[in-house]
């Protein structure tokens, strides 16, 4: 739900999601690229209290680990 904490355009801007990372690192993905590209501000939102369920939508998935791996290995090809 942390995604809604910024407006339409930074979201345009930044590209949205990259794709490629299916379940895992684009969330920071997504930070980095705005913090790349917009000013620091860009990402404060008011506070807004969420709650961490444990991931999950992830926890049942037979190749969770597998899937954690390959957008681990994409996210770091992409940064490094």
């Amino acid at each position: 739900g942390w995604c809604w904490g910024f407006r339409r355009t930074v979201w345009e801007r930044a590209g949205g999601f990259d794709e490629r990372l299916r379940l895992y690192f684009s969330d920071t993905d997504f930070q980095l690229r705005v913090l790349d590209r917009e000013a620091v501000n860009s990402l404060a939102v008011v506070e807004v209290p969420v709650r961490h369920v444990g991931h999950a939508t992830t926890r049942r998935l037979p190749a969770r680990r597998a899937i954690w791996e390959g957008d681990r290995r994409r996210f770091l090809e992409k940064w490094s």
